[in-house]
């Protein structure tokens, strides 16, 4: 049979369907026919298929409902994904705990200190669609904080990384905009001494923290106030630090007389050199959550640790408390989702800039050709509660495969390319569709017999092996590489058993073709995660216009980013 590894893939993908299917218990008769379905060419091959149904039947059937649609899940992610979205039609977000439509107000607060990720798509995503099921708000809110850095670069990337998604806040703000009434919020706590002034270095506080340790100058406040006041002026960085008392014995570590203000000496993008003391995520999260009248704070859970700590301060303060929700952390496997990792890896040189190809950045996907729709499914696919999971690439690209598959031209593209005469070939013009189903329009390739393979197929040719240009006609060679030839047979098609190669003719043009792959394997960065190779694809390629996503056969979905150069987006 044709591909025999195709085939048993095949095979072995609706044997996993219908066990799934039918509680774990695979039947024959609806296999052969879905089989057949999908590749109408085996309808000839049934007595040749059934004795492989039944052995992965066999093998199958074996398994635990759950072990199945964890294959079905790891080997075959698009049948993974109709199958669970058949169970939860449009994946329709849980309703939220004290949710009234209309009042429900949603925000996303980056810190920007980088570009956004695949993680935090998540979060944006969950955060609008709940406001929008509510028809509520959703506000986009800078944690400008930390002068040392943000950058200007990064506000405006994270604008046009939500309208790429397709998400219009209702408003933006920044933190840096609440400054003074975070300040008199501080002083309310002060005088109620919930903060004091702590004048330890940062060693002994980070010891006394550990070890659950207080520190005099918890104990020492009746010159807070005027400590206080010194902050603005007298105090050189890292000499003083505006605390919560809380409890250093707690469990929680975040009890643990966290940070609310400390001294940043450097200017401000926004503000300048006007403010030097600036609060921290702690205080200013909660403070500004409330004076946004924020219904619903729906983060991941590592922020699950804060809760106590956020909800304690608004009750100090008669503040209202938003309800808050935690989801699962969005982690992608072997790919760094941590904007700390990304900038080591960009400072050790490892990659380029925070718009490597190989990063989950929202304007690395974006160069790659993903669609937004994608982007968006994948994140409720994955859906809102706190079990965690490590997906691979494999889903979101599955996922976005679904969405181009049928309007992506198809075209012939071979790398590593040696030469391939074909004796006694006819000479003519061929009219291949564009598209294997759809109309997406004709190529006109003139062949004559001199043609380019890829070397991969070429090295294992043997004299008197028979195989068959794909779409074109079935030869057999007569000698091999370096003076690689054959001789023309027939034009047959029906030749299951053949070996199909792909192929380009000598009127080709040169292509750059970009291949990306983990960035790590095995906890290490991977050197060959970025790999180039040169290579000839259909002249055809000329008409197709820069951007434009091409299915080059047998190899993947690419991205044409210049005359000459593509990206493999994806298989």
């Amino acid at each position: 049979m044709d591909n025999d590894q195709t085939i048993n893939t095949l095979i072995l993908k609706h044997v996993l369907i219908n066990a799934y299917q039918h509680k774990g218990k695979a039947h024959s008769g609806a296999i052969i026919s879905r089989i057949i379905g999908e590749k109408p060419s085996l309808k000839n091959n049934i007595n040749e298929l059934i004795p492989v149904i039944e052995k992965h039947i066999n093998e199958i059937n074996s398994l635990s409902v759950d072990e199945q649609l964890h294959r079905i899940e790891s080997d075959f992610p698009e049948s993974f994904i109709q199958l669970t979205s058949s169970q939860n039609d449009e994946r329709e977000l849980p309703s939220l705990p004290n949710a009234e439509k209309g009042n429900v107000i949603t925000r996303f607060a980056p810190n920007p200190n980088g570009y956004l990720h695949i993680g935090h798509a998540k979060a944006i995503i969950i955060n609008y669609e709940y406001s929008k099921k509510y028809e509520g708000k959703f506000i986009l809110r800078f944690d400008d904080t930390n002068p040392k850095v943000i950058s200007s670069e990064y506000y405006d990337e994270i604008i046009n990384n939500l309208e790429w998604i397709g998400i219009k806040p209702d408003s933006v703000s920044n933190t840096s905009d609440f400054i003074d009434v975070l300040y008199d919020h501080a002083l309310t706590l002060l005088q109620k001494q919930k903060l004091y002034i702590c004048e330890c270095d940062q060693y002994t506080v980070k010891k006394n923290r550990l070890s659950g340790s207080e520190c005099g100058c918890r104990n020492n406040s009746e010159n807070d106030l005027d400590k206080w006041n010194k902050l603005f002026s007298d105090y050189n960085e890292n000499e003083a630090i505006v605390r919560y008392k809380g409890n250093m014995k707690s469990l929680n570590t975040a009890l643990r007389d966290p940070t609310m203000f400390r001294i940043i000496d450097h200017a401000h993008e926004k503000l300048g050199d006007k403010i030097r003391l600036w609060p921290s995520y702690d205080f200013a999260t909660p403070v500004i959550d409330s004076l946004q009248n924020i219904t619903h704070a729906l983060r991941s859970k590592e922020f699950e640790i804060r809760n106590e700590l956020h909800n304690t301060i608004l009750d100090y303060l008669n503040l209202k408390k938003p309800l808050i929700v935690s989801f699962s952390r969005l982690n992608i496997k072997n790919t760094p989702v941590s904007k700390s990792l990304i900038n080591k890896l960009i400072n050790d040189g490892s990659i380029e800039n925070w718009s490597d190809l190989r990063l989950p950045t929202l304007e690395s996907l974006r160069k790659r050709g993903f669609k937004t729709q994608s982007i968006h499914d994948f994140v409720t696919s994955l859906g809102v509660s706190t079990s965690e999971s490590e997906p691979t690439w494999d889903l979101l690209e599955s996922i976005n495969r679904k969405l181009i598959d049928a309007t992506t031209k198809r075209c012939f593209f071979v790398s590593n390319p040696v030469k391939l005469f074909v004796s006694k070939a006819p000479k003519k013009q061929i009219t291949l569709r564009s598209h294997p189903t759809n109309d997406l329009g004709n190529r006109s390739i003139d062949v004559d017999g001199n043609f380019f393979i890829d070397k991969a197929d070429a090295i294992d040719l043997k004299v008197d092996d028979q195989m068959r240009l794909m779409d074109l006609y079935n030869v057999k060679i007569t000698s091999t590489l370096p003076n690689l030839e054959a001789i023309y047979l027939d034009d047959d098609h029906n030749t299951l058993e053949l070996k199909k190669i792909h192929w380009v003719n000598t009127d080709s043009k040169t292509l750059e073709l970009t291949i990306l792959s983990d960035l790590f394997k095995n906890k290490e960065f991977n050197d060959q995660s970025l790999i180039v190779v040169n290579g000839l694809a259909e002249n055809t390629l000329e008409n197709l216009h820069i951007g434009e996503t091409v299915q080059f056969i047998r190899i993947g979905f690419c991205r044409i980013y210049d005359k000459d150069k593509a990206i493999l987006t994806h298989k």
